[in-house]
């Protein structure tokens, strides 16, 4: 299945607040996904990785916090 140009954002989380999303139209958007443990607190569970298409139209910018 193609998506069209573009990128597919990749992320993962170690207890911090979600990733925030600024479209090119000044919407936006925290990108809610399962969490994950804080670093360190139990390195033998998996860490969840998330990942997100963005269509072609730049300039995409994110923010986090932490």
């Amino acid at each position: 299945m193609t998506e069209g140009p573009g990128w597919r954002l990749s992320w993962s989380t170690a207890g911090h607040v979600p990733p925030l999303l600024i479209t090119p139209e000044h919407d936006v958007q925290y990108l809610l996904a399962e969490p994950g443990l804080p670093l360190g607190v139990d390195p033998e569970q998996p860490r969840p990785d998330h990942a997100r298409f963005l269509p072609l139209r730049p300039p995409w910018s994110s923010s986090r916090t932490g």
